[in-house]
């Protein structure tokens, strides 16, 4: 877990909504001073066959941007609660995920940057988030 998110995890358990999530994931990232990137991949669907594979993938390229000097805000944390929020989602993706988190956060601005892994393509979610940072004037930069 990154050092910004010291003062906050804590809190994590407590969080019983999607805009929750997302009062708290601005907490953090207002945490943290400098340019704020996300990095962008296969999780759920797509990429390397397993959420375990993709979700390795994406700890690799954090830690590898991370020392390189960009600061990346890693949404890693939320992951259980999306998924609790999420699991009545029987068929189709879980949207609200997307729309209800990552979209206002998005909005917000306070996201200057994505990092989109190799195989973001064959993601549902990745997808979306590339879509959505196009549409929003969010710079993108497609790792090797």
């Amino acid at each position: 877990m990154q050092h910004y998110w010291a003062n906050h995890h804590h809190k994590l358990p407590d969080l019983k909504s999607f805009e929750e999530m997302v009062i708290l994931a601005h907490e953090v990232i207002d945490a943290i001073s400098g340019e704020v990137a996300m990095v962008s991949g296969p999780i759920s669907t797509g990429g390397l066959g397993s959420r375990e594979a993709n979700l390795i993938r994406l700890d690799e390229a954090i830690t590898s941007l991370v020392s390189e000097g960009h600061i990346i805000f890693d949404q890693a944390p939320f992951d259980t609660k999306m998924n609790e929020f999420v699991a009545h989602i029987k068929e189709g993706y879980p949207m609200p995920i997307l729309e209800e988190f990552y979209l206002p956060l998005f909005k917000s601005g306070k996201i200057k940057k994505f990092f989109f892994v190799p195989g973001w393509e064959s993601s549902t979610g990745a997808s979306w988030e590339h879509d959505r940072a196009k549409e929003l004037g969010i710079e993108i930069i497609y790792l090797d």
